[in-house]
């Protein structure tokens, strides 16, 4: 696994979770969709649209330039991106997290694209991809 080694480098964690946000929330849009469309808009390089939709934290945290450092730097070690194996999406404290399983060319990787009330990208993270199973309870045995 070496593709996957220094991921954690290049991994953005920059949830910010913001449950009294005062600002009002843009028109309802499909989460996975939208998650997408940041993803081809990294593969295509166009990361200044990317940015453009930073919230205030990741802005911060991110000035722009960085993004499109990052991507390099992930691309060099992972491969070029191919394709998105499948998509979820779920509501946490307020906050719209996409998990985009993405196929690159040597390591397949969770990007978890974090939206804000306010439909912003309040965080982003490159994690190696964690398959998802269905838990069953264990049959138990009479002694």
């Amino acid at each position: 696994m070496r593709a996957c080694e220094g991921i954690a480098a290049c991994t953005i964690c920059l949830v910010m979770l913001s449950a009294f946000s005062l600002v009002a929330q843009t028109p309802a849009t499909d989460p996975g969709a939208r998650a997408s469309e940041v993803i081809n808009e990294m593969v295509a390089r166009n990361f200044k649209k990317v940015e453009a939709q930073y919230d205030s934290a990741v802005a911060a945290g991110l000035p722009p330039g960085r993004l499109a450092q990052l991507w390099a730097q992930l691309t060099a070690k992972v491969g070029e991106f191919k394709s998105i194996g499948g998509t979820s999406s779920q509501q946490m404290q307020g906050l719209q997290v996409v998990t985009l399983v993405s196929v690159f060319q040597r390591v397949t990787l969770d990007v978890i694209i974090t939206f804000g009330s306010d439909g912003r990208i309040a965080g982003l993270q490159f994690a190696p991809h964690q398959e998802v199973t269905d838990w069953t309870a264990p049959s138990l045995r009479k002694p």
